[in-house]
C-alpha cells in the first residue's frame, strides 16, 4: 500500500526491474523492450507524482494497494494485510531465478548509449552511468535469456554502485544535488 506519492516500492531497483522484466515477458518472450523500458526508467531517473504514475512507469503490478489518505496508509495496510492473509497469499520465492537478457542486450543498450553520447543528448558521465546500469539490469556477462539467482544481480547491483560512489563526477553529483536540490549534469 502505497500513499498517494510516488515511492519506489520496498526491494526496488535493479533487480526488480530486471524480474518485472523477465515476467513481463514469459517464459520465451524477447527480452529487450520491457528490459529497455526499466533500464529507461533507471537511467533517465524518471520520477512520478503519484502512485498511479508511479504504476505506469513500472513500478509495482496493477493489483498493488493504493491509499489516498496518507492518514489512512497504516489501517489500509493492515486491511489489505488481513485481506491477503485470508486469501492465503505466500510471499515470492526470493530465490526464484530471473531469466536476462545477458550480452546480447547488454551489447545492444551500450550501442544505443554510445550513439546518444556522439550526438551530445548524454554527456560522458551520463553514459558512464547508464552503462553500469545497462550491466546490471541485463544481467552483466551472461549468455542471453540465462537464469540467473536474484543475489547474482544483487550483487552486479552493488558493486556497480561502489564503482560509481569511488568516481569523482559521481561525488560531484551527489554533493551538487544535496546541495541543490536538482541534479548536476557534468
Amino acid at each position: 500500500v502505497e500513499a498517494g506519492v510516488g515511492l519506489l516500492p520496498a526491494g526496488g531497483g535493479c533487480k526488480e526491474m530486471a524480474r518485472m522484466a523477465s515476467e513481463s515477458a514469459g517464459k520465451t518472450g524477447d527480452l529487450f523492450e520491457p528490459l529497455f523500458n526499466y533500464f529507461q526508467t533507471i537511467a533517465m531517473a524518471k520520477v512520478s507524482s503519484s502512485a498511479f504514475e508511479m504504476q505506469q512507469l513500472g513500478f509495482g503490478h496493477s493489483g498493488d494497494g493504493i491509499s489516498r489518505n496518507k492518514e489512512t496508509l497504516l489501517n489500509d495496510a493492515i486491511l489489505r494485510a488481513e485481506i491477503l492473509a485470508s486469501q492465503g497469499y505466500a510471499p515470492p520465492c526470493p530465490h526464484q531465478p530471473i531469466r536476462v537478457g545477458g550480452r546480447p542486450i547488454l551489447t545492444e543498450i551500450r550501442a544505443r548509449l554510445q550513439i546518444m553520447q556522439q550526438g551530445g543528448f548524454i554527456s560522458e558521465h551520463d553514459a558512464f552511468i547508464a552503462g553500469k546500469i545497462a550491466h546490471v539490469i541485463s544481467g552483466g556477462d551472461v549468455d542471453g535469456n540465462s537464469m540467473v539467482e536474484a543475489d547474482y544481480i544483487l550483487q552486479l547491483e552493488l558493486q556497480a554502485f561502489f564503482e560509481l560512489l569511488q568516481h569523482p563526477k559521481t561525488q560531484e553529483r551527489i554533493q551538487y544535488t544535496l546541495k541543490n536540490g536538482k541534479p548536476l549534469r557534468n
